[in-house]
């Protein structure tokens, strides 16, 4: 198929040079369409990762050497890692956390002595 300038004389064909040039032109963008498009997966696996390690950063204060965890947040954190392991992963049902983060405190009484004089 011919291409055409639009010239203000009229139309004007292309010349071999620049048929072959805008063959490769287009040839280039087919290229590119086509690793962009095979790149979806992973670009979509990324933006899962990503957003798994967001919330995994929000929870991280719970692992605080000073609090001591919940059951629920440490299941909660769990699952967050075992994102990219589920079957339809980058579609992905993302775990819900309702509950307290932190364990109850067990209240520990110190017995004080008196000394006597």
């Amino acid at each position: 198929m011919t291409r055409y300038h639009a010239t203000a004389s009229g139309r004007k064909a292309f010349t071999e040079e620049e048929e072959t040039e805008r063959d490769a032109e287009e040839a280039q963008v087919i290229k590119e369409q086509e690793e962009w498009e095979a790149g979806a997966s992973d670009r979509a696996k990324a933006e899962v990762r990503a957003e798994r390690d967001s919330r995994l950063a929000s929870t991280d204060w719970t692992a605080s050497s000073d609090l001591k965890m919940s059951d629920e947040m440490k299941a909660y954190r769990q699952a967050l890692r075992d994102v990219p392991a589920q079957e339809k992963f980058p579609e992905v049902t993302w775990p819900e956390f309702t509950a307290l983060p932190l364990a109850p405190v067990e209240e520990t009484t110190e017995e004080t002595t008196e000394e006597s004089e």
